[in-house]
C-alpha cells in the first residue's frame, strides 16, 4: 500500500505504534552516504501488510511524527544491515534510529552457535573478494565473519529459491540511481516490498529457532548502527568498504575498557581486536582485508552478489 498523503501518514504512524514491532527498510540515492537522499520507507507489519511511504511526497516537518516513531526505543524495528538507513536518518533528519533489531547480526550469531571454523573459513574464501584459504588461520580469523546480504540469507534459510549458480544469465541489474524519479515504477514498488517481506520472514525463522535474544541484540544493533554517527561515509577509506562484520559488535567491549585506534578503519577498538604481534596497528578485520584477492569472473563460486546495491553506497560493503 502506497502512502503519499498526510492523512494516510498519520493513520500509518498510529497503526505502527499500536503494533509495537514491524519490519523496516529504506531506499534512496546513495542512502546514508555523502549526497545521499531518502526516497521510500518500507514497513511490513506482523499481520503481513506492507506499506511504502513516499518520502518525497512530504516535507521534513510532515515526516516528523513518523520519524519520532523510529526514534522510540519502546517500538521494535526489524532491519537487515541498517547502518546506512541509520546514517540517513541521523544526518538527513537529525533522528537516531532506536529500538532496532538488526537480523544481519542475528544471522552471524546463529552461525557462531551452529557452524565450525571450517564453515567460517569456507565463507571467507568464497565470493568476488575472497581470502585464500591457505591464509586463514584460527588465531587471526576466529572473530572475522563474512556478512550475508539479505537475499543471500533468504536463500540460505529457504525464504526464496536459490538461483542455479552464478554462471548463468543474471538478468538486468536494478538501477538505484532512479529512486528520486517519480512516479515510482512497478519494478521499484516490487523491490521495496520484497525487502521487508524477506526481513519479516527471516525474523520468524530466527525467532522459531531461538536465535533472537532481543535485549542483547538491540545493544549490538545500536553499536553496529553507530559506526557512521560522526558523518556520512564518502568512500575515501577503503577499510570501511567490505563485507565483513566489524569488530566489537558481536562481543561488545566492557564499559570503561581501554580502546586503541585501528590504523585501517580508524575505529576505537578493544585490545582483543588486535594481534599481539601486529606491527601495522590494524585490527583483525582490516588485516583480513589486506589478504583479500579479487577473483576473475566465472570462478567466484556462490558468494556475495556485488552490484549497484552493494557496491559502494548500498550498505553491504560499508562497515
Amino acid at each position: 500500500m502506497l502512502v503519499n498523503t498526510t492523512s494516510g501518514l498519520e493513520s500509518l504512524q498510529e497503526q505502527l505504534r499500536r503494533s509495537g514491532i514491524f519490519a523496516l527498510d529504506m531506499e534512496g540515492r546513495d542512502l546514508g552516504a555523502a549526497n545521499g537522499k531518502l526516497s521510500v520507507i518500507s514497513f511490513r507489519t506482523l499481520d503481513d501488510v506492507t506499506y511504502l511511504v513516499d518520502a518525497l511526497a512530504f516535507t521534513a516537518d510532515q515526516l516528523q511524527s513518523l520519524l519520532s516513531l523510529l526514534a522510540d526505543s519502546s517500538v521494535t524495528k526489524l532491519v537487515w544491515d541498517g547502518r546506512m538507513d541509520a546514517s540517513e536518518l541521523l544526518h538527513g533528519y537529525g533522528v537516531q534510529l532506536r529500538g532496532a533489531v538488526d537480523l544481519q547480526i542475528a544471522d552471524i550469531m546463529a552461525r557462531r552457535k551452529r557452524e565450525s571454523f571450517f564453515d567460517q573459513k569456507r565463507r571467507l574464501s568464497r565470493g568476488y573478494r575472497g581470502i585464500p584459504a591457505s591464509l586463514i588461520t584460527e588465531a587471526e580469523f576466529a572473530d572475522v565473519h563474512r556478512l550475508n546480504g539479505l537475499r543471500g540469507a533468504a536463500e540460505d534459510y529457504g525464504v526464496i529459491q536459490r538461483p542455479m549458480g552464478l554462471r548463468g544469465p543474471q538478468g538486468p541489474k536494478f538501477d538505484h540511481s532512479k529512486w528520486l524519479q517519480r512516479p515510482l515504477t512497478a519494478e521499484q514498488v516490487v523491490y521495496a516490498t520484497e525487502d521487508v517481506d524477506m526481513i519479516l520472514a527471516l525474523y520468524r525463522i530466527f525467532k522459531g529457532r531461538g536465535d533472537i535474544q532481543e535485549a542483547n541484540l538491540k545493544r549490538q544493533t545500536e553499536a553496529y548502527h553507530s559506526i557512521h554517527s560522526r558523518c556520512r561515509p564518502d568512500g575515501s577509506n577503503a577499510y570501511l568498504r567490505h563485507s565483513l562484520m566489524p569488530l566489537d559488535i558481536l562481543d561488545l567491549p566492557a564499559p570503561g575498557s581501554p580502546l586503541t585506534p585501528c590504523n585501517g578503519c580508524r575505529r576505537e577498538l578493544s585490545q582483543r581486536c588486535f594481534s599481539p604481534s601486529s606491527y601495522h596497528g590494524k585490527c583483525f578485520v582490516c588485516s583480513a582485508m589486506d589478504k583479500e584477492q579479487v577473483k576473475p569472473a566465472g570462478v567466484q563460486g556462490r558468494g556475495m552478489r556485488y552490484g549497484p546495491r552493494s557496491d559502494l553506497f548500498g550498505g553491504l560493503l560499508f562497515a
